[in-house]
């Protein structure tokens, strides 16, 4: 399956306009060069911690041994449930990742103690991925697991920040610890060990996503016109709507509306997750630009003024709109790495 796009009205006439300015000053390389620049002084500094998700489908390749072999141990060891606690980019991208695939994973908000500690009523067969949390959550695991009977070593995976309390923290307690990469953030984190690990020690796999992503990258990495990356960035930054509304519709995909409404929000878009049969939709005007993921973007229909439709896999489809909201951030001003802290 390779990116297929369709457009309507106002977002078909953006890209006309904007998609050779994007072209010309070379956005897209930019990008893939990690050229903290780009997005104005401002925003250098946030830029120059978060671009390091440009390099996450080849340095996450590295990931796929290592958390087959764990997960292998620990299900042997009658761990057969995984459970996240991470914040929400990734927490989102690994519900999706694993919805997607067709694989269990429980996720919880890890500033919720109170569900923290009902979803480790189960720690006897459960591991728990703890990614980019504060200590106190961390040693909040680690006491409940105790107590529950469970040794914390044999059932908690913590994906950390190198040198970060976190990291220190798991060390200390001969927790499994995974580098979260460095110049990562929450955001951007899907194709990275913040989402990966819970997903592929839920049962995903990892090789497979990162071989879709992997047949989009070139695409994506050139300051070329049939560039999706440019081409999505153009027609939602460059439209300028008040709201962006992310719908998911007789696609594959699980979860991705939330997922890409979290990514693009960076963008300054705007975006809400929304049902295909929203009251907001039967109403909608080019004031809301609809983002319509759907299985076939190029099949026969009729498209809106005000919308977009959107098909790929999954993996195509994750790095495509990391560049798209990257873009959208650039035409709008915006910083995208703006909460981030890679």
């Amino acid at each position: 399956m390779s990116v297929r796009i369709a457009l309507g009205g106002a977002a078909e006439e953006a890209v006309g306009r904007v998609l050779p300015r994007l072209v010309d000053e070379k956005v897209a390389s930019g990008i893939t060069g990690q050229d903290a620049s780009l997005w104005g002084a401002a925003a250098e500094t946030d830029a120059a911690r978060g671009l390091g998700w440009t390099e996450s489908v080849a340095a996450s390749r590295e990931l796929v041994a290592p958390i087959t072999a764990l997960r292998r141990d620990l299900r042997r060891a009658g761990a057969d449930r995984v459970l996240l606690l991470a914040p929400a980019g990734a927490a989102r991208a690994a519900s999706m990742i694993a919805g997607t695939q067709g694989v269990d994973l429980a996720v919880v908000e890890p500033d919720d103690p109170a569900a923290v500690r009902s979803a480790l009523q189960e720690a006897a067969d459960t591991v728990v991925v703890v990614a980019g949390a504060d200590a106190a959550v961390l040693a909040l695991v680690v006491r409940t697991v105790h107590d529950l009977g469970v040794d914390p070593a044999r059932r908690v995976v913590v994906v950390a920040r190198a040198g970060s309390s976190l990291d220190a923290d798991a060390r200390a307690t001969r927790l499994t610890t995974v580098p979260w990469e460095r110049g990562v953030g929450d955001r951007f984190s899907a194709l990275s060990a913040p989402a990966l690990v819970a997903a592929g020690l839920a049962g995903a796999d990892l090789a497979e996503l990162l071989d879709e992503a992997e047949s989009e990258e070139l695409n994506l990495a050139i300051d070329d016109r049939a560039n999706n990356g440019l081409r999505l960035g153009a027609a939602l930054g460059g439209s300028r709507p008040a709201g962006v509304a992310v719908v998911t519709d007789g696609t594959h995909l699980v979860g991705a509306d939330r997922w890409a409404a979290h990514l693009l929000a960076g963008a300054g878009l705007q975006p809400r997750a929304l049902r295909r049969d929203a009251p907001e939709l039967v109403e909608a005007s080019v004031q809301l630009q609809v983002l319509r993921l759907v299985d076939d973007a190029h099949a026969p229909a009729r498209i809106a003024p005000h919308e977009i439709r959107l098909s790929g896999s999954l993996g195509e489809l994750i790095l495509a709109l990391q560049y798209t909201a990257a873009v959208a951030a650039w035409l709008r001003g915006a910083d995208p790495f703006s909460e981030e802290s890679a």
